[in-house]
């Protein structure tokens, strides 16, 4: 009777040490799954606040660069964010980003038109001023249409921030 309590003995000790094994490998697996899970949603935070960051400089770009009359060119820029945009961002970014390049593009056409001609002699530019002033009727509505881009890209940055928040 004695040798079969050693033996149960050793057969519960044997069971109980697997039985720690596994849940301690159970335990370890889940809070490497957790961590791996919180290390992939801080990265994706990153790469969305990369892209918003990216949409918002690349927006206030092209409107300085209209308003100081400067030559540019953001197709590039524009082509990759449309794209990180469609893959990554949410579809109100999406919607809101579209408003604010429709509001640039109509803003920047007027502006275009309400601004004076521009003229180089030299290393000088002059601005030709007429009279009747022919730029006269875009002015107003190309103030109206930069208070319009500015409220939709205000917009547009509160539901990136709101997104980031969340």
């Amino acid at each position: 009777m004695k040798d079969y309590v050693t033996v149960i003995a050793a057969v519960v000790a044997g069971i109980f040490a697997l039985t720690s094994a596994y849940f301690a490998w159970k335990l370890k697996s889940s809070a490497d799954a957790e961590e791996r899970s919180l290390i992939e949603s801080r990265e994706r935070r990153q790469e969305i606040k990369d892209l918003y960051t990216g949409v918002i400089a690349a927006l206030e770009q092209s409107i300085k660069k209209v308003q100081n009359a400067e030559e540019f060119s953001l197709d590039k820029e524009l082509s990759e964010i449309n794209a990180k945009l469609y893959l990554i961002g949410s579809e109100a970014a999406v919607g809101h980003y579209h408003d604010v390049a429709e509001r640039i593009r109509k803003w920047s056409s007027l502006h275009s038109l309400a601004t004076p001609r521009t003229m180089k002699i030299g290393g000088d530019t002059i601005a030709i001023l007429q009279a009747p002033d022919p730029t006269a009727k875009f002015k107003q509505p190309a103030t109206d249409a930069h208070g319009e881009l500015q409220c939709a890209l205000d917009c547009m940055i509160k539901q990136m921030r709101s997104e980031l928040r969340d």
